[in-house]
């Protein structure tokens, strides 16, 4: 259920802050249930490829295929952010195919607050 401040409460005692969210991206701080033994938090990251790769707005595909234009920005969003997908695992993150339709997550166990390197690398690209 959603609580305050873009907080989620899952049934099994996790909760979830969403400290961040576009239309192809979320940033998550997971802590797990209390009852659980090794309570851990943990920063993910969850990208739409598909989503950002096509943008909002973006020209119609015909039977002819993209305009060299609409190729280009799409290819271009595409490999934005897969460099962004490598910062992160750089970075420490394990990354994971979610869905068979280019959902990404990336994520990170913390016991401690990460440095600064680590808050940067989250920054998403423009």
């Amino acid at each position: 259920m959603a609580g305050l401040d873009g907080l989620l409460s899952m049934s099994d005692g996790e909760v979830i802050g969403v400290l961040y969210q576009s239309e192809w991206l979320r940033i998550l701080l997971v802590r797990g249930s209390e009852e659980e033994a090794g309570v851990g938090t943990s920063i993910t990251v969850e990208l739409s490829l598909s989503r950002c790769a096509c943008g909002s707005g973006g020209g119609s595909t015909s039977p002819d295929g993209l305009s060299y234009h609409d190729a280009d920005r799409f290819l271009t969003g595409m490999v934005r952010h897969l460099e962004y997908l490598r910062s992160l695992a750089q970075h420490g993150f394990s990354l994971n195919v979610i869905r068979e339709d280019c959902l990404w997550a990336a994520t990170l166990p913390t016991s401690e607050p990460p440095d600064k390197a680590v808050f940067q690398a989250l920054v998403p690209p423009a």
